[in-house]
């Protein structure tokens, strides 16, 4: 066998080959220029899955919304604006600069930022679902599967068993196994299908145009 091109390890390409199998796509034993983006579009879809999942955990420890510091920004301003006039003059007997117009400028400021974060738009979804991160991963690997298999990504339900199954999931699930087996106990077919359903109740107007 002809050694794989640098950068590709054979165990790497052949559970690339595993992964793509279970979608129906059979590829050569060795890589070659023209079979490579194969493993970079699965790498790809992880460097993504990974970037996404760190700013959703980010957003949901984040216990401070922009609403609350919005409140932060009001309450300390109507505190500035009751000073009295004694403390006031402690307050300027305290420093060498023009206290008057330090306040002044802290209070525009405060109430110019107020105004910022009232308007910044907060993620609702992070802080409701654990697992958001994991529908956007089926999202990814649903547009792969249709740009390399040139169908769309379906789940099917077995009318014995229940069960959802399909070329798709499969792949999903080969892809999970791999390169992020932490979320195995959360991936299955109804997981993959709800995802599904929220791209297609909720499609990219990028995509449509």
């Amino acid at each position: 066998m002809v050694d794989p091109p640098p950068g590709i390890d054979p165990e790497a390409w052949q559970i690339t080959r595993e992964i793509w199998a279970a979608a129906g796509k059979t590829i050569p034993e060795t890589p070659d220029k023209d079979t490579l983006h194969f493993h970079a579009d699965l790498k790809r879809v992880l460097a993504n899955f990974e970037a996404a999942k760190a700013v959703s955990e980010r957003d949901r420890n984040n216990e401070l919304s922009f609403n609350d510091l919005a409140d932060h920004c009001r309450e300390l301003y109507q505190t500035l604006y009751g000073l009295d006039e004694i403390a006031f003059m402690r307050l300027a007997g305290s420093s060498t600069v023009d206290a008057e117009q330090v306040l002044t400028n802290t209070m525009s400021n405060l109430s110019i930022l107020e105004t910022a974060c009232r308007g910044a738009k907060t993620p609702g979804i992070p802080r409701k679902r654990k697992h958001e991160h994991n529908e956007f991963l089926i999202i990814l690997l649903a547009n792969l599967y249709q740009q390399k298999m040139g169908q769309n990504a379906s789940v099917t339900t077995n009318p014995i068993t229940d069960r959802r199954e399909g070329k798709f999931v499969e792949f999903v699930m080969g892809f999970v196994k791999h390169f992020v087996p932490d979320q195995l106990d959360t991936m299955n077919g109804r997981a993959i299908q709800r995802a599904l359903k929220v791209q297609r109740d909720n499609p990219d107007p990028l995509q449509k145009a």
